[in-house]
């Protein structure tokens, strides 16, 4: 990926998106137009954050039959970081995130935090950051369809299917079992 992107690669980039990213990301046009590159790149950031969440709660739930309360209450007090989530999404969906996919959110994870520690970066390094982060949401939400059926970066609406859930009891186990602290 050339290293002198900008703003309008970023935009001509999203619209040759998935619909059902850019409607995800419906918000980064206008920021990326009214706003700085690096609102731009944390807005990204937080919807990702929020997609990879809803990964592991509709995940559980789709391919274990979990009941719903207590998966999210498990998922919202789950401490998530970047190397537990890996091993969380392994464990949960029998394979590692892509290795290509994994790249591009590391590579922009990297500008990202520059961003939050106050350290300088320059706009084509988030443009470039914002456009990679896009390229792992393309990426990752493939790989979890072809997997588990449903698409984090997109309408999650009928993701379970008309599946009845298991009791509580039986998903507390099984939440304990895929390492949820679950009282």
């Amino acid at each position: 990926m050339p290293n002198n992107i900008r703003k309008g690669g970023v935009i001509n980039y999203y619209s040759t998106l998935p619909p059902e990213v850019r409607s995800y990301f419906s918000d980064l046009p206008k920021l990326l137009s009214n706003f700085s590159s690096s609102t731009a790149l944390i807005y990204v950031f937080a919807m990702i954050e929020k997609a990879m969440n809803m990964t592991l709660y509709c995940g559980i739930i789709k391919l274990h039959s979990t009941e719903s309360n207590l998966t999210r209450n498990a998922i919202e007090k789950y401490h998530v970081t970047r190397d537990n989530y890996k091993k969380k999404f392994e464990l949960l969906f029998g394979i590692e995130i892509d290795l290509t996919a994994l790249t591009n959110l590391e590579n922009s994870e990297k500008v990202r935090d520059k961003i939050m520690l106050g350290n300088p970066s320059n706009d084509q390094e988030r443009f470039k950051a914002i456009k990679e982060a896009l390229e792992f949401s393309v990426l990752f939400n493939d790989q979890v369809y072809n997997k588990a059926g449903f698409r984090p970066f997109g309408s999650l609406q009928g993701f379970k299917g008309a599946k009845k859930p298991l009791k509580v009891d039986t998903t507390r186990l099984i939440l304990k079992g895929l390492g949820f602290n679950i009282q």
